[in-house]
């Protein structure tokens, strides 16, 4: 059966967690989480005591499987969210990926640093890397360097726009 509760307790080491079904008045005995994937590949849940969550259990709420959490009155999507865009953010301001699935973009933000800064920085890199002469890019670099500069200065010029 579905049923609606809070994290009380967190094993990460083992990925369980014990919830509390407020409307039965029980705490549930350790309960996995399921993930994505976690035979070769590997994933970590990162919920919070109290987070609030939607669980599969048993008729007797013995056995069960903790399916994912839930957004709430008092906690919201993250700002920004959309039907096209996947946002993962830290709560505490740390980090935030946004992709725009329709244009394919993404965007990562940290207030201690900036990629978009990072890439700036790598492209004045790039052009100091190029000599330039009334005829063209100096013979200090081989073709074959100036061609991939180039490719890699399009690819990057996609990421910034």
């Amino acid at each position: 059966m579905l049923k609606f509760g809070f994290i009380t307790e967190i094993d990460h080491a083992k990925g369980c967690v014990r919830v509390n079904f407020a409307s039965d008045q029980i705490v549930s005995n350790p309960l996995p989480v399921s993930v994505p994937a976690s035979k070769k590949d590997k994933y970590t849940f990162p919920f919070s005591i109290n987070e609030q969550v939607w669980c599969l259990m048993d008729e007797n709420c013995e056995f069960g499987v903790v399916g994912g959490a839930i957004y709430s009155q008092k906690d919201f999507p993250p700002q920004g969210a959309r039907e096209d865009k996947l946002i993962t953010e830290m709560n505490d301001g740390t980090f935030r990926l946004e992709i725009d699935k329709a244009s394919g973009k993404f965007k990562i933000s940290n207030p201690e640093v900036s990629f978009k800064e990072l890439f700036e920085d790598l492209k004045i890199l790039i052009e100091n890397l190029k000599v330039k002469t009334s005829s063209g890019p100096s013979a200090g670099l081989l073709p074959d360097t100036i061609e991939r500069l180039n490719q890699f200065e399009q690819k990057y010029e996609k990421i910034l726009s």
